[in-house]
């Protein structure tokens, strides 16, 4: 699918930045970019120390495009490269994950940094400029004490990863040219296996809990993609007046348990899931986010009855690419 040409970049392509771009998220809405934009965007990516893994990447996948290795710590650095992109769009897909989260004052510091002062930085940058934000929260600024969340609920995770997300989300209440998709997802990584897929494809042949009281909203990064792709082909460079501000991006509601087990069906992996019953911190809990209707983006399912939903599909249809890539790896 191509981009619909916009009538108001006459002697342009609009210009897109990409920050994170070889994270998790990252470099798969990069690679939804790279696919379907061409002919209509000027892609800049921002990656960090594994820019020529994600370079190497996007090669294997027929696509030649650099990543530029960016301290994004580095305030100034920061500033002096968004002073020389002056981008039309900002994605901004860069963060420390709440797996990552530790007692030590280096990752405490990185996690303050990346999840809430970098989007306030980005947030000031377009306020004086013809610029649209795109910043990501997670369902984890709730503490799942309740079921059920709307956009306009209040944060109360205890939690320093939610408490740093939640902070980020109050520039998009005060601002026009933000908008924070609040969501969780699964997909492939470049390496690792911290996130729950990867996790999950590194037990092969093994027997895992999966919490079946953990009941989860989330969507897979290539539906993350996918949205990001039909926002901006609606919106070029100003965000909708339907799109302002904090939105819900989610699914159907699931069971890590059962989720885990389609995962494991679908994709036919040698893993016995076994439900968990016990209470266990932060696993057991429900952070469900109540969808919002954008557009033709109503809440996606993992199961449609007898056939595999929309999110499954996108697993099964990238597991061969991604196992491919880590055997070469």
């Amino acid at each position: 699918m191509t981009m619909k040409k916009n009538t108001w970049l006459k002697d342009r392509k609009l210009k897109v930045l990409i920050i994170g771009a070889t994270g998790m998220l990252g470099h798969r809405v990069a690679l939804e970019f790279l696919k379907d934009g061409e002919e209509e965007i000027e892609l800049i990516l921002w990656g960090g120390n594994r820019n020529i893994l994600a370079m190497d990447f996007f090669n294997e996948q027929g696509y030649v495009k650099s990543v530029l290795p960016t301290c994004l710590i580095d305030t100034s650095e920061v500033d002096l490269l968004l002073g020389v992109v002056n981008p039309d769009v900002i994605i901004n897909c860069a963060g420390i994950i709440k797996q990552k989260q530790g007692n030590d004052i280096k990752t405490m510091r990185d996690m303050v940094r990346l999840n809430t002062d970098l989007p306030l930085q980005l947030a000031e940058f377009v306020m004086d400029r013809e610029c649209t934000l795109y910043n990501f929260s997670s369902d984890c600024v709730f503490s799942g004490r309740k079921a059920g969340f709307y956009k306009d609920d209040e944060p109360d995770s205890p939690s320093l990863y939610g408490r740093t997300k939640a902070i980020a989300e109050m520039a998009s209440l005060k601002r026009n040219k933000i908008k924070t998709i609040r969501t969780s997802f699964i997909g492939y990584e470049l390496s690792g296996n911290v996130s729950l897929l990867e996790w999950l494809l590194s037990n092969k042949g093994e027997s895992i809990f999966g919490y079946n009281q953990a009941i989860w909203t989330g969507v897979t990064t290539a539906y993350i993609a996918r949205f990001l792709m039909e926002e901006i082909r609606n919106s070029g460079k100003y965000i909708s007046q339907y799109h302002k501000g904090v939105c819900n991006l989610a699914a159907q509601p699931i069971s890590k348990f059962d989720l885990l087990n389609m995962v494991v069906d679908a994709l036919n992996l040698n893993i016995e899931i076994k439900p968990c019953y016990t209470f266990i911190e932060d696993k057991t809990c429900n952070r469900a986010l109540l969808p919002q209707h954008l557009f033709k983006w109503n809440a996606p399912s993992w199961d449609d009855g007898d056939c595999e939903g929309e999110l499954l599909r996108d697993i099964v249809d990238e597991y061969k690419i991604y196992q491919e890539w880590r055997e070469t790896e």
